[in-house]
């Protein structure tokens, strides 16, 4: 039996002031090979065995192609032209509608808890500037703009239609996994066999190598230089959402970004959830959503789901994982 090749790759996962170091150990101690750009808002690193700037530059070259595609924050963007014509059918490109059709499929199967819509709910919140609490009345009136239901999605005839004006879709919950996925299999057809991609803490690993692992430190709610576990995976990709990302407080009280689509406001219940699964994308979507669901509904989805695990933090510091994760992951002792 062929003996497992262990990567340990410490990674303290979330969205801010986060650090990835790959350490390897035993007495092969291979090169690396670190490329980065800044794209998504953030430094997006491909780390590769091999000094392959060609591959890397492909990567990123698509990279960024998708984003100007899902961007909202441009007036050219597809994704602009749908919400400026709304309710009007706009016609988009395979990426967007493959997309758009991926982010409804989850928004159905989370019963809402992750929703493409939510961009009217966060803007009324202002998580980017100096934080709003908003009245119930504010709360009701952007809440009827938001829900999958407004999105109608024609496939064959590659449209897009928001039913009512004022609905947003916005794909950033799921558009850096989509994009990162994308970006890995240029990597891998232009024959790149181990590679690690860090975009801004969230990571997806890919050897040709089927019994390689590499383990992942989980980031502390409370330390940012502390871990609650690591974890140990294959191929594929871990990404993490908490409450310490992004937040205010007002009169005392603390709120962070993690809306529920369905009542407006700060989801409650965990610290940080982190999902692992074999698609980027899903683990960029599960991670919101599984927070927003709660721990119990959260890990009773996960356990049903082939493929994909999960770490959740709650709020007494608790640590709770799936079964799949037996064996795979080591809590920090404090």
């Amino acid at each position: 039996m062929k003996r497992s090749h262990l990567i340990y790759a410490l990674l303290l996962l979330g969205v801010l002031g986060l650090v990835a170091l790959a350490i390897f150990r035993g007495t092969h101690r291979p090169e690396l090979y670190t490329y980065s750009r800044i794209l998504m808002g953030t430094v997006v690193e491909i780390t590769l065995k091999e000094d392959r700037p060609g591959p890397a530059d492909a990567a990123f070259t698509e990279m960024a192609r998708l984003e100007a595609l899902f961007t909202t924050y441009r007036d050219d963007s597809e994704l602009s032209r749908i919400n400026a014509m709304a309710p009007e059918q706009v016609r988009v490109s395979p990426e967007v509608a493959e997309l758009t059709g991926l982010a409804l499929k989850i928004c159905r199967l989370t019963e809402g808890a992750f929703d493409p819509t939510v961009g009217p709910l966060l803007k009324l919140w202002d998580f980017v500037g100096t934080g709003n609490v908003p009245t119930k009345e504010e709360l009701e009136g952007v809440r009827r703009l938001v829900g999958c239901r407004y999105v109608e999605l024609e496939r064959d005839a590659m449209t897009v239609r928001l039913a009512r004006k004022g609905v947003r879709l916005d794909l950033g919950g799921i558009a850096k996994g989509y994009i990162v996925g994308k970006a890995m299999e240029v990597l891998k057809k232009r024959g790149i066999g181990w590679a690690i991609m860090n975009a801004g803490g969230d990571v997806t690993f890919y050897s040709s190598d089927p019994s390689e692992r590499f383990r992942v430190g989980i980031r502390h709610p409370d330390r940012a230089e502390g871990l609650v576990g690591t974890l140990v995976v294959g191929s594929g990709s871990v990404a993490t959402s908490g409450d310490y990302e992004r937040y205010f407080i007002k009169d005392g009280v603390r709120y962070h970004h993690i809306l529920d689509p369905r009542t407006g406001m700060p989801a409650g219940g965990l610290r940080s959830v982190t999902v692992f699964s074999r698609k980027a994308y899903l683990s960029d979507a599960l991670a919101t959503a599984l927070f927003v669901m709660g721990r119990e509904k959260g890990l009773e989805l996960v356990e049903a789901m082939e493929g994909v695990e999960a770490v959740m933090v709650d709020e007494d510091g608790s640590i709770h994982t799936t079964s799949g994760l037996e064996g795979a992951f080591r809590p920090v002792e404090d």
